[in-house]
């Protein structure tokens, strides 16, 4: 009876095996375009790329083990079928009843595995991939490249020269709220800070022109 099971086991542990590779790099591949779209509009290296992919790996187990599963019970009752040895198993006492019964324990396992995936490691894991997620779309909204136009912070547009590990240089701000309201601001240098978890760009050696309602002030 121990060699039945064991045997069982082993044909099903090589078809699943066999079949958790493929279904992994599908869901895989599914995710990972997920998150290279938000690698494009954040501007993700390799190293956060790979924090993200850590991130959804319980998703992608969720998604992957049940199907696995239900594969490797019908490929390995196909291929005892296909070499009689079905049969064989049965003229030693098992019925097909109970070699279901079998593949059900297993089953179970796995599902009390799904239990602990759904309950204690998703929250977790969805719970970090929004704060990382929230955390890199926030720092892509103040990453300013040098040298480029159409910049936007806030409802400013702004250019810069030059940015030296965070010091900006030769800074220009513009701001057109209505066609009675137009500021432009020159600064020398300016950095972002933070301030009770808000962060602001803080100039120096500036100056602003600012035209409303037909003024020209400076």
């Amino acid at each position: 009876m121990a060699k039945v099971k064991g045997y069982l086991l082993s044909n099903f542990t090589k078809s699943f095996l066999t079949l958790f590779l493929p279904f992994f790099m599908v869901v895989s591949i599914i995710y990972v375009l997920k998150i290279s779209n938000l690698s494009y509009k954040t501007n993700l290296d390799f190293k956060d790329f790979l924090t993200l992919f850590i991130f959804v790996l319980p998703y992608i187990f969720f998604a992957t083990i049940p199907l696995t599963f239900l594969g490797a019970v019908i490929n390995t009752l196909s291929k005892l079928s296909e070499e009689n040895e079905l049969i064989a198993i049965f003229a030693l006492g098992y019925s097909p009843l109970k070699i279901l019964f079998y593949f059900f324990g297993v089953g179970v396992l796995f599902s009390a595995l799904l239990i602990i995936v759904t309950l204690f490691i998703l929250p977790i894991a969805d719970q970090k991939m929004r704060n990382f997620e929230s955390k890199k779309i926030y720092e892509a909204k103040l990453r300013i490249l040098p040298k480029k136009l159409s910049q936007s912070f806030g409802k400013h547009h702004i250019f810069i020269e030059e940015n030296i590990n965070g010091e900006f240089k030769n800074i220009t701000m513009f701001t057109n709220q209505d066609k009675n309201y137009l500021q432009i601001l020159f600064a020398n240098s300016g950095s972002f800070e933070k301030e009770n978890k808000r962060s602001y760009l803080n100039l120096n050696s500036g100056t602003l022109y600012r035209y409303k309602d037909e003024n020209f002030q400076i």
